[in-house]
């Protein structure tokens, strides 16, 4: 298998947009088993992620009426999802 070696800006772009779209993923799914098991809400810790991606899946997340709570710590931001 061939290898493929990415350059900063190149992880850059892929984190923007892939890793962007796998976070979303993530974070519906756990949403989706929460409410499969009666719960109204989820807690959700961002590490090393830039706050950018945050803000736009913080953003999404309220454009779909979900109610979000967020706390930044030292190294992660921490976000509380509830419906």
């Amino acid at each position: 298998m061939e290898k493929v070696k990415l350059t900063a800006k190149q992880a850059q772009e892929v984190m923007k947009t892939d890793g962007k779209k796998w976070l979303e993923n993530q974070i519906f799914k756990n949403i989706r088993q929460a409410g499969e098991h009666g719960e109204t809400s989820i807690v959700w810790d961002f590490e090393h992620c830039m706050l950018f991606v945050v803000v736009e899946i913080q953003e999404e997340l309220r454009n779909l009426g979900y109610d979000v709570d967020c706390v930044d710590e030292d190294t992660k931001t921490v976000l509380r999802i509830s419906w």
